[in-house]
This record gives C-alpha cells, structure tokens and sequence, in this order.
C-alpha cells in the first residue's frame, strides 16, 4: 500500500495524495499484449477486486449483491508492473456497489481503446455469465 502525503480538500473536492504507486497503466504503449490480453488480464483483475471482503466498508451502500467496486474502472486507473496488478488508482468511487458499475466501465474502456469485439475475453475471465452481443451493448 502506497504511503499517504497528505489529504486536501481544494475547490470543492477531495485529494488523498500518495507516494508513487509503481506500474504503468494498463493502456500505456509499452503494455503490448494486444486487445485480448488485456481483455482478459483486465477481467481477472476485477473478479479479485470483487472478491475481496467488504465487510465493514464505510462507503457504498451495504446490500444483498453488492461488492467493493472501483467505480471508474478504466485501463488507465488499472497499474500493472511485470504483469502482475500493482495498484488501482482514482478511487475516489470506490465504496460497496454493484458489480455491474465496473463491468459496463470495463466494457466501455476496452471498446474505446481497442474497438468492438473484446467484451467477451473480458466477461468471460471475470467469470460473467454468457451474453449475448445485443446485451453486451446496451
């Protein structure tokens, strides 16, 4: 866990400031793992992240199906460092939720980076059950 500078309270917002987390994000060039890898690699991050017990967590709401979610979980916000998750950063959203919030962002970011097509890798490795394409889009 990286070390807190300091947090701030500027022009009506929040700041928690951290030390450097180390990686680079997910759509940095020097990932080259192509589309599916990151399709798929992007899935399994979020299926830990999921997974993770919230017991306790003093934001979101607390009810039945929701988990810890990211809230803006997007190739950028995801920091990756030999392969390997290395941190999560803009989380200024996470809290309990539904799970659904990060797979339509987790969706939306591989299409905008990469075109259509690599929803599926993506569900699939987190584990979702199977979609059609029309439900994919909506």
């Amino acid at each position: 866990m990286p070390e807190v500078v300091g947090f701030f309270h500027e022009l009506g917002d929040d700041w928690l400031v951290t030390h450097e987390v180390p990686g680079v994000p997910m759509s940095h060039p020097s990932k080259a793992w192509g589309p599916t890898r990151t399709a798929t690699r992007l899935g399994e991050i979020l299926r830990v992240l999921h997974s993770t017990d919230a017991v306790g967590c003093p934001f979101g709401t607390s009810k039945r199906g929701n988990v810890l979610i990211h809230g803006d979980y997007c190739l950028p916000n995801v920091l990756v460092e030999d392969g390997e998750l290395s941190g999560l950063v803009d989380v200024g959203q996470s809290g309990l939720g539904n799970p659904e919030d990060d797979l339509a962002a987790g969706v939306w970011t591989l299409q905008y980076n990469f075109g259509r097509g690599f929803a599926r890798p993506f569900l699939d490795a987190y584990g979702w059950p199977p979609m059609t394409d029309q439900s994919i889009d909506r």
